[in-house]
Parts: structure tokens; sequence; C-alpha cells
């Protein structure tokens, strides 16, 4: 619904500032829509991303794409999965490590309690 959402901000752009000064809000849907989707893929949660090189860089990105890219529902619905992939993926290598090591610990122990037995 999200990436659906942002692509109608996109296209429509409701938000009109009047004042031709005001140079730096030109782009001020865009703007709007790339703070919806970082505050949707953080789960509200951006502070804690603060200092963060890899996400201001995506930022700079997306909002290019935003600005200058067709951006439809299907790209940004593939942007958010290829995010939260991303995240999934971090702590399903987490995870992985986790079994690992605990599997070895488990094989020494059980490899321990064998030599043990036999003795």
């Amino acid at each position: 619904i999200i990436a659906y959402e942002c692509s109608w901000l996109i296209k429509r752009k409701p938000i009109q500032i009047l004042d031709e000064e005001k140079e730096s809000l030109v782009y001020i849907n865009e703007k709007f829509v790339l703070a919806i989707l970082v505050n949707h893929l953080t789960k509200g949660k951006i502070d804690s991303f603060e200092g963060n090189e890899e996400l201001n860089r995506l930022c700079d990105k997306l909002l290019y794409h935003l600005k200058y890219r067709n951006c439809d529902a299907k790209v940004l619905e593939m942007f958010i999965l290829f995010f939260k992939v991303e995240r999934i993926k971090e702590n399903i290598i987490i995870d992985i490590l986790f079994l690992l090591i605990y599997n070895t610990i488990i094989k020494i122990i059980y490899y321990i309690l064998r030599k043990e037995a036999k003795q």
C-alpha cells in the first residue's frame, strides 16, 4: 500500500508551494515521499540510523530516482521489498552463524562424552 500511495503522491504532486522564491521546495512532494519511505523502512526509528553513511547514500539515490526517473508503484514496491530482504538477510546471516557455532559446540561436547564413555 505504501508503494501505491507514494506513487500517487509523485504523479499527482498534491503539495504545491506558490512562492516562486522557495527554490529549495521545488521537489517537496518527492522529499515528502522519501520521508514516508524512510519512516516505513526504518519502522519509525530513523534516529537509530543517524550518521549511517550507507542509509544517507541510499536516501540520496532514492531522492534522485524520485525526482528524475519513472516512479510507478511497481518500482517503489520492488525497492521496499529489496530493502526488507536485505535487512532479513542480515538477520539470517547472524542466525546462521549462531547455529553453526552452537552446532560445533554440540559436536565437540558429543565427541568428548563419547570419548569418555569408551574409556
